[in-house]
């Protein structure tokens, strides 16, 4: 209730629903903003259902932060950003 009066149209459930198969069905225009704060695959997927203007908004890395303390964050390469 509390997402939907601050305008939030649609909520994906990653543990019940396939969150690309959702993005790319529900929204083939992509979606205006992606609240992400996983990081990994997760940033990977919404990052490519971003419409065109849409707005990227990263709060953390959650999927980074379990790693071993002798491991490194994956570096990820997304040359389209300044574009999208």
């Amino acid at each position: 209730d509390m997402l939907r009066r601050l305008g939030v149209d649609r909520v994906i459930n990653y543990n019940k629903e396939n969150v690309k198969k959702v993005l790319r069905n529900e929204y083939p225009r992509g979606v205006d903003v992606v609240y992400e704060s996983v990081g990994g695959e997760m940033f990977n997927t919404t990052f490519g259902a971003l419409a065109v203007g849409g707005r990227l908004v990263v709060i953390g890395m959650m999927s980074q932060y379990t790693q071993g303390k002798d491991q490194t964050w994956n570096i990820l390469s997304h040359k389209g950003i300044p574009e999208k």
